[in-house]
């Protein structure tokens, strides 16, 4: 089978871009231009010092996420990629590595707790359970190990897929999957 691969569409990109760099702005514009602009304050003690660190703060934020979104609207990067050896997923620009089917012992789906202005919801997620999961945790950074060690305690396993995440494709994706993890478990 040839590989599949999917990218999320660049207009999505610019989607974000666009009230991101709004945002940046008028807080620049607070921080940096407090007399003139959108909001002209009357005097310059208005706003206050822990206002201008907080806005500042913001700012700084919205920078970065500006250039997260136009770095991805350029560049598009893969967020999915399989193939008859594995896959690679690339969710925010974090990447699992390549995961080869074989190290896959079942794709199953389970439910995951996600809060929700109205309480604690399940979430259907299509679970990859690995037959050795720490190997493939202690690919990422320190800093998310606990993450995924409770993912992993909360589904059972720390590589989850949502159930929209490749939209209109998710279910076509899935069967995919599982051909081929059937498949490469066969030739062994």
């Amino acid at each position: 089978m040839p590989p599949y691969e999917f990218r999320i569409p660049r207009w999505i990109h610019l989607v974000c871009l666009v009230p991101a760099l709004g945002l940046t702005l008028l807080f620049l514009d607070l921080v940096f231009l407090p007399d003139v602009g959108l909001f002209p304050l009357e005097t310059e003690e208005e706003m206050g010092t822990m206002g201008k660190v907080m806005f500042g703060f913001f700012t700084l934020i919205g920078l970065f996420m500006c250039g997260v979104f136009a770095w991805r609207f350029v560049k598009n990067p893969l967020i999915f990629r399989m193939d008859d050896e594995g896959f690679e997923y690339n969710p925010a620009g974090v990447s699992t590595g390549f995961v080869r089917w074989v190290d896959v012992e079942k794709l199953d789906y389970t439910k995951v707790k996600v809060g929700r202005p109205g309480g604690t919801q399940y979430l259907k997620v299509l679970g990859v359970y690995l037959k050795d999961p720490a190997t493939y945790i202690n690919r990422y950074p320190v800093a998310m190990h606990a993450l995924f060690e409770v993912r992993r305690y909360d589904s059972g396993t720390p590589l989850v897929f949502n159930s929209g995440e490749f939209g209109r494709q998710h279910d076509r994706v899935v069967a995919e999957m599982r051909e081929r993890h059937a498949r490469a478990h066969a030739r062994r």
